[in-house]
């Protein structure tokens, strides 16, 4: 096997020397007289040869791009064989998958300047450390791309012009590796690794014995002193009489939860220390921390230390918690319309009205005018209406004859043919006809005794949209038509008896949701500070009422999650 491998190198080389073309003949090495077998004598040559092989790439042969490199190099050049360490030289690596190297080694790895070609036809030249490029260089990729700048722990980290002393470094790209030179390669890698195997088994080098023998003598002065540490120890447990201490830094209760903070100490060392039969963990110092559960009547800890020579000591610590006066109030989740966004509805319009305080009647609507002023941004974060097209009126703006116009004028004007949807909010007093056959909404100026005249009747308010021809019409009604208020005063004196309000017929297109039915009242939610009804419907526009969680939100699934959250 050596005697082939050796002809095809020397074959290969006088091929590449004189450019001719590659022969089917088979080059022979002819033996003079001699004493060495005729085996070893051809081994012997060609091994000979293999040096002259070596000696010819290192100097003659070498690319130019390579020989840049080697005179940039202040190192000496590196052992010829592939197989032997390189360190803190100058030499070549041609790796078995066709990449070659040309530059600096230190402890056989990539470190210095070198220059490198992969199979592919990329190309790096420039400055390695530790097998990664780092430092300047330029990378040129086989589609033409070149990378030039600063390079760190192989990841190009900004473009930069680099300046090099040799042009020559351009013609790495002209390098190639040889299938010849790839055999040759792992050829001699498997000598290697074969003489490895061949070494004699289990002798150690003697550095690593040396290495043993210190590990082993540190070790054994570390018993000693181990061994004299316990047996003062020892003497000292024999001769103990001093009790550990236990010192409380702190107690404090925190709802119903008690924690103490302590410290224990002993001349001889602290065993073990335990509460309740359980034992508490403590750190080098002797800080502990204990934390238990404190029913209403408070309770008693007994802490206990005991040392190394056995002996103990208690104490008891008293914790309580602090009776609870009142209940604490039911919370709310705040109002907020901006999760969950919607597409704009560039048509759509909305008249929104709240009114709190009244002109001609004492009795308030609580929190009308804040759910008024809340609703309009839903409006235009849940509903999509543009903020030019949203009119407010609360508390003395939301007169009889500003409702009227701001339907008949305004409105109009702004709804598109079939085209525009609809939403009113009104949130306030509602009182119907003494028959109970009339629904009337009361505006601020409006006056209890005088519906007829000074009330804005319900079916009028919804025939004058309806004239408009919008698309469709929404409308919210944080209201009541029993003659009670949200506070469960009554809106006229003279009333005693709750006036139920009949049912009346909604016009096509139309959606009505209403706060409360004929004899209901709308009632506040204090802790939210808002109607309920209005509380209940806002929460559902953020999200709260989308059923089947397909992110879209009906007129059904609303309907049902106010009626569940206001009638429970």
């Amino acid at each position: 096997m050596m005697k082939k491998l050796a002809m095809l190198l020397l074959s290969g080389v006088l091929l590449s020397i004189t450019g001719c073309a590659p022969s089917t003949s088979t080059l022979y090495v002819s033996a003079g007289p001699s004493t060495v077998p005729p085996r070893a004598q051809q081994r012997q040559e060609a091994e000979e040869r293999l040096s002259a092989i070596n000696v010819s790439i290192d100097s003659r042969e070498l690319p130019s791009a390579f020989r840049a490199q080697q005179r940039l190099s202040t190192l000496p050049p590196c052992p010829r064989r592939i197989t032997e360490y390189k360190h803190l030289c100058f030499g070549i690596y041609t790796h078995s998958n066709g990449s070659k190297y040309a530059g600096e080694f230190l402890k056989d790895l990539y470190h210095g300047e070198g220059a490198l070609i992969l199979p592919s036809g990329s190309t790096y030249v420039g400055s390695w450390k530790y097998d990664k490029r780092h430092g300047e260089g330029i990378s040129t990729r086989s589609n033409g791309k070149v990378y030039e700048g600063v390079w760190k722990d192989d990841i190009f980290e900004y473009a930069q012009k680099v300046e090099r002393s040799d042009n020559n470094y351009a013609e790495v790209s002209k390098l190639k590796t040889t299938s010849k030179e790839l055999r040759v390669r792992k050829h001699q890698v498997d000598q290697d690794k074969g003489k490895r195997r061949r070494s004699v088994p289990g002798k150690i080098p003697s550095y690593e014995l040396e290495s043993v023998r210190k590990e082993a003598e540190e070790l054994r002065k570390e018993l000693i002193a181990l061994r004299d540490q316990q047996k003062l120890q020892k003497q000292s447990v024999l001769t103990d009489t001093q009790k550990p201490k236990i010192d409380i830094v702190s107690s404090k209760t925190t709802g119903k939860r008690a924690t103490i903070r302590g410290r224990v100490r002993d001349n001889i060392g602290v065993a073990e220390v335990s509460i309740g039969g359980g034992l508490v963990s403590f750190d080098s110092k002797g800080s502990f921390e204990y934390s238990t559960f404190v029913p209403s009547g408070g309770k008693d800890i007994v802490l206990e230390v005991t040392d190394l020579a056995g002996l103990s000591n208690k104490i008891t610590v008293s914790v309580s918690r602090p009776s609870v006066t009142k209940t604490e109030a039911l919370t709310f989740e705040q109002l907020n319309p901006l999760p969950r966004p919607v597409m704009q509805n560039k048509n759509a319009i909305a008249l929104i009205v709240g009114v709190d305080s009244y002109k001609n009647t004492p009795a308030r609507a609580i929190y009308a005018d804040s759910d008024a002023t809340a609703f309009t941004d839903y409006a235009s974060e849940k509903l999509g209406i543009s903020s030019n097209r949203i009119k407010v009126l609360v508390n003395e703006e939301a007169m009889e004859a500003d409702i009227l116009l701001s339907i008949k004028e305004w409105l109009n004007r702004a709804v598109k043919k079939d085209q525009s949807d609809v939403y009113v909010f009104f949130a306030g007093h509602g009182l119907a006809s003494d028959d109970g056959e009339q629904m009337y909404l009361l505006p601020y100026d409006g006056n209890t005794r005088l519906l007829e005249d000074t009330a804005i009747l319900r079916s009028r308010l919804f025939s004058d949209i309806e004239s408009s021809n919008p698309r469709s019409v929404t409308v919210f009604l944080d209201t009541c038509y029993s003659g009670t208020t949200r506070a469960k005063d009554t809106l006229i004196a003279s009333r005693p008896i709750v006036i139920k309000a009949r049912e009346q017929p909604v016009p096509d297109r139309f959606t009505v949701m209403t706060a409360a039915g004929g004899t209901q009242t709308a009632k506040p939610l204090e802790e939210a500070e808002h109607g309920m009804f209005s509380y209940f419907l806002m929460k559902g526009l953020e999200g709260m009422a989308d059923a089947n969680n397909d992110k879209k939100i009906t007129a059904g699934e609303l309907h049902q999650y106010v009626k569940s959250n206001v009638l429970q």
